[in-house]
């Protein structure tokens, strides 16, 4: 989403310098082509706006653009599209030659992760790339689509029916999300996720944490994702665990599995993999290593050795 949002902000400067000398009842539509070129420019990254551009300079300067894309490349599909981007922006920092942004919108935009990664982690080494990158303050995203890659096989993996919001220093990060996902409705509890991403303006590392739920449980992940222009590849630890009520009158129980995980291509070495089954007083714990393989139907291997407790006897 950086490359997003730096693109975004280029083209805003553009259009908001003129707004500031200009009159109030300018047709921003009629320089669609010289924004989307001079964003181009800017961003090493073809811009195309096919909505309405509105602009207003004062109090606070703002931005709505319908039906915006951006491409990779000139022969690519568009990393990302939204349905509408409602930007707003720091009146004075902007006048200075800095993009602050206070608050940016985005309505049903669909995001090409594999795509904008790449783009996201070349953005820094780029010679055309600012100097100083811009403050951001927040993100919303309302019904987003994020799609992927499939690391498991062939085509892509979509997650639908996204909000999520975004807070960061500056348009590299670091970020904080926070955000549901799938369907919604009155007495619908959405499934909900939290994470923490580090810089990622220097094409190294990107340090990760957080947590995602799932209909089997709780997800939670704490590493480092690196080599995100080609394969991106996870090394970290993952758990996974779910409580469930007792069939009687007992305390209930859980399941959880953790391990030292490496991900990437299709590929997972697990090590120091640690599986609890635990209810009321009996706790079944294995411990191991071991890997599974994507490349078609998957196939797990595993080294295990079983070890139960009694709670009670401890």
């Amino acid at each position: 989403m950086t490359a997003f949002l730096i693109t975004l902000g280029l083209l805003l400067v553009t259009a908001l310098t003129v707004a500031l000398v200009g009159p109030s009842f300018i047709d921003w539509n009629g320089y669609r082509a010289l924004i989307e070129a001079e964003a181009g420019r800017l961003a090493g990254r073809p811009v195309k706006i096919d909505g309405d551009l509105r602009v207003r300079a004062l109090p606070q300067p703002r931005v709505r653009a319908g039906d915006v894309s951006i491409f990779a490349s000139d022969d690519a599909r568009a990393m990302v599209t939204a349905q509408s981007v409602d930007l707003h922006l720091d009146l004075g920092a902007l006048v200075l030659g800095n993009i602050e942004i206070s608050e940016l919108s985005l309505t049903a935009p669909q995001l090409q992760v594999g795509p904008l990664l790449a783009g996201i982690s070349s953005f820094g080494e780029r010679e055309r790339a600012p100097a100083r990158p811009g403050i951001l303050r927040q993100i919303e995203a309302s019904n987003a689509t994020l799609v992927f890659d499939n690391p498991f096989g062939e085509g892509t993996l979509t997650a639908s029916d996204v909000d999520l919001q975004v807070t960061a220093s500056t348009l590299t990060g670091p970020y904080k999300v926070t955000g549901n996902y799938g369907p919604g409705g009155e007495g619908v509890e959405r499934p909900s996720f939290t994470a923490s991403v580090g810089a990622i303006d220097h094409g190294g590392p990107v340090k990760v944490a957080g947590r995602i739920g799932l209909d089997v449980g709780d997800a939670s992940f704490d590493g480092a994702i690196d080599n995100l222009a080609l394969t991106p590849r996870y090394e970290g630890r993952l758990k996974i665990e779910r409580q469930f009520a007792s069939a009687g009158e007992g305390t209930g129980g859980r399941i959880a599995i953790e391990a030292a995980a490496e991900l990437s291509s299709g590929l997972a070495d697990l090590a120091d993999i640690k599986l609890t089954a635990a209810e009321g007083a009996q706790a079944l714990t294995l411990t191991g290593a071991g890997r599974v393989n994507f490349d078609g139907p998957p196939r797990f291997a595993a080294d295990l050795k079983a070890r139960q407790i009694d709670l009670d006897e401890t």
